[in-house]
């Protein structure tokens, strides 16, 4: 169950005028900074428009089951199954999938805090800010920082992941006679959940046995 903690503050017209004499200042520097951005993105977008407009001109569509050594070095699209001759393994997990790619994503349960301000303009010209902090414990795929919580010595985080979020990749992934690149087969569909089962958490070593469970 979340709990709360609340924090009201004063602010002064006075330190108002100054905040915003502070804003104008960094607003006169940031502006041409961002001017300067945006004509360079621009110019890039510009250049990279130019480049697909070219790429699409000049591509060549050909079949999966032959390398045509007259089109190396050119832009060719070939269209396919990727396969692999055998499984993709997590060595820590001991996992074994029929699958281009594996993806491991730890959860850990922990204290998280949600920040909600609300200013309200008060008579003279100042403003009052309530700021309302709320914890509650949930599943995250990192340790988080209970040190830098505004209430802290109520909602301390402990422990750490077991081994680690990584990301395993099938060895001689093929498309035909082509090879597929690995950064291809890092950007391959959207990953499907895998079920971790029992006898997985059995084959861990003692440390991470302890520290693991299943939800």
């Amino acid at each position: 169950m979340a709990d709360s903690y609340t924090e009201v503050t004063n602010q002064n017209w006075f330190s108002r005028i100054g905040e915003s004499i502070k804003g104008i200042l960094f607003g006169i520097i940031v502006i041409p900074v961002m001017v300067i951005l945006l004509w360079w993105n621009e110019g890039r977008a510009v250049t990279t428009a130019n480049s697909l407009k070219e790429g699409a001109a000049a591509v060549i569509s050909v079949a999966a089951d032959k390398v045509d050594a007259a089109n190396d070095k050119k832009l060719i699209h070939v269209m396919g199954e990727a396969s692999t001759p055998g499984p993709v393994s997590d060595p820590d997990f001991g996992i074994s999938v029929p699958a281009l790619r594996l993806l491991r994503t730890e959860e850990i349960y922990q204290w998280v805090e949600n920040k909600k301000s609300e200013t309200k303009e008060k008579i003279g010209g100042g403003e009052e800010t309530t700021t309302t902090y709320t914890y509650e414990k949930d599943w995250v795929d990192e340790p988080i920082k209970s040190s830098e919580f505004k209430q802290a010595a109520d909602h301390v985080n402990q422990g750490s992941l077991i081994a680690g979020n990584a990301e395993f990749r099938a060895e001689d992934v093929t498309l035909g006679s082509f090879k597929v690149p690995e950064d291809f087969v890092s950007r391959m569909g959207n990953p499907e959940g895998y079920a971790l089962k029992e006898e997985s958490l059995n084959s861990l070593t003692g440390d991470m046995k302890d520290a693991a469970s299943i939800e």
